[in-house]
Protein backbone atom coordinates (compact mmCIF):
# COMPACT_ATOMS: atom_id res chain seq x y z
CA UNK A 1 0.00 0.00 0.00
CA UNK A 2 1.14 3.66 -1.00
CA UNK A 3 1.25 6.19 1.60
CA UNK A 4 1.66 9.88 0.81
CA UNK A 5 0.89 12.91 3.14
CA UNK A 6 -1.74 15.88 1.67
CA UNK A 7 -2.02 19.00 3.02
CA UNK A 8 -5.43 20.40 1.88
CA UNK A 9 -7.02 23.60 1.80
CA UNK A 10 -3.71 25.66 2.59
CA UNK A 11 -5.97 29.31 1.99
CA UNK A 12 -7.58 28.57 5.42
CA UNK A 13 -7.49 25.92 8.13
CA UNK A 14 -5.40 23.50 6.49
CA UNK A 15 -5.80 19.86 7.03
CA UNK A 16 -3.81 17.17 6.59
CA UNK A 17 -4.57 13.38 4.81
CA UNK A 18 -3.08 10.04 4.22
CA UNK A 19 -3.91 8.81 1.14
CA UNK A 20 -2.31 6.99 -1.85
CA UNK A 21 -2.96 9.95 -4.21
CA UNK A 22 -4.41 13.61 -4.74
CA UNK A 23 -8.04 12.14 -6.00
CA UNK A 24 -8.15 9.60 -2.77
CA UNK A 25 -7.04 12.33 -0.42
CA UNK A 26 -9.83 14.63 -1.99
CA UNK A 27 -11.94 12.27 -2.02
CA UNK A 28 -11.41 11.27 1.83
CA UNK A 29 -11.83 14.94 2.52
CA UNK A 30 -15.40 15.32 0.96
CA UNK A 31 -16.67 12.28 2.65
CA UNK A 32 -15.60 13.94 5.67
CA UNK A 33 -16.70 17.50 5.57
CA UNK A 34 -19.59 17.02 2.79
CA UNK A 35 -19.36 17.44 -1.36
CA UNK A 36 -20.77 21.08 -0.76
CA UNK A 37 -18.17 22.10 1.55
CA UNK A 38 -15.69 21.26 -1.79
CA UNK A 39 -17.60 22.27 -4.61
CA UNK A 40 -18.02 25.54 -2.55
CA UNK A 41 -14.34 25.99 -2.51
CA UNK A 42 -14.06 25.22 -6.26
CA UNK A 43 -16.77 27.24 -7.14
CA UNK A 44 -15.14 30.10 -4.61
CA UNK A 45 -11.75 29.32 -6.70
CA UNK A 46 -13.46 29.36 -10.45
CA UNK A 47 -14.97 32.94 -9.52
CA UNK A 48 -11.30 34.28 -9.86
CA UNK A 49 -10.18 32.07 -12.65
CA UNK A 50 -13.70 31.40 -14.57
CA UNK A 51 -11.44 29.01 -17.25
CA UNK A 52 -10.23 26.60 -13.66
CA UNK A 53 -10.66 23.22 -14.84
CA UNK A 54 -11.18 20.62 -12.35
CA UNK A 55 -7.70 18.87 -12.32
CA UNK A 56 -6.21 22.71 -11.79
CA UNK A 57 -8.61 22.76 -8.64
CA UNK A 58 -7.28 19.36 -7.45
CA UNK A 59 -3.44 20.51 -7.95
CA UNK A 60 -3.89 23.23 -6.02
CA UNK A 61 -6.19 23.18 -3.67
CA UNK A 62 -4.07 19.23 -2.45
CA UNK A 63 -0.57 19.57 -2.31
CA UNK A 64 1.89 16.55 -1.38
CA UNK A 65 3.77 16.72 1.22
CA UNK A 66 7.33 16.03 0.77
CA UNK A 67 7.89 12.65 3.28
CA UNK A 68 11.38 14.49 4.15
CA UNK A 69 9.38 17.55 5.42
CA UNK A 70 9.46 17.95 9.43
CA UNK A 71 6.32 18.34 11.21
CA UNK A 72 5.16 19.24 14.87
CA UNK A 73 2.05 17.26 15.83
CA UNK A 74 0.70 18.54 19.46
CA UNK A 75 -1.51 15.44 20.94
CA UNK A 76 -3.94 16.57 23.31
CA UNK A 77 -4.48 13.50 25.90
CA UNK A 78 -6.42 13.55 29.25
CA UNK A 79 -4.74 16.87 31.22
CA UNK A 80 -1.95 17.83 28.72
CA UNK A 81 -0.61 18.22 25.12
CA UNK A 82 1.90 16.33 24.00
CA UNK A 83 3.94 17.55 21.10
CA UNK A 84 5.61 14.95 18.58
CA UNK A 85 8.26 16.20 16.40
CA UNK A 86 9.05 13.82 13.11
CA UNK A 87 9.48 13.96 9.82
CA UNK A 88 6.27 13.23 7.62
CA UNK A 89 7.79 9.53 6.46
CA UNK A 90 8.11 8.57 10.31
CA UNK A 91 4.07 9.91 10.61
CA UNK A 92 3.53 7.84 7.58
CA UNK A 93 5.33 4.66 9.31
CA UNK A 94 3.01 4.55 11.76
CA UNK A 95 -0.11 4.76 9.78
CA UNK A 96 -1.99 1.60 9.76
CA UNK A 97 -5.15 2.59 7.64
CA UNK A 98 -5.15 4.31 4.14
CA UNK A 99 -7.20 6.47 3.76
CA UNK A 100 -6.66 8.70 7.23
CA UNK A 101 -7.21 12.00 8.24
CA UNK A 102 -3.83 12.86 9.92
CA UNK A 103 -4.25 16.43 11.59
CA UNK A 104 -5.89 19.88 11.61
CA UNK A 105 -4.35 23.16 11.99
CA UNK A 106 -4.63 25.24 14.99
CA UNK A 107 -6.09 28.67 14.27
Amino acid sequence: MSKKMFALNEDGVTEWVIAENKNQALSFAANMWGIDVVLNYYAEDKESNPELTVKEFIDGFVREVPSESMFTHHEYGDSHKDVVKKTMGEFLDDATEVPCYFACQDY
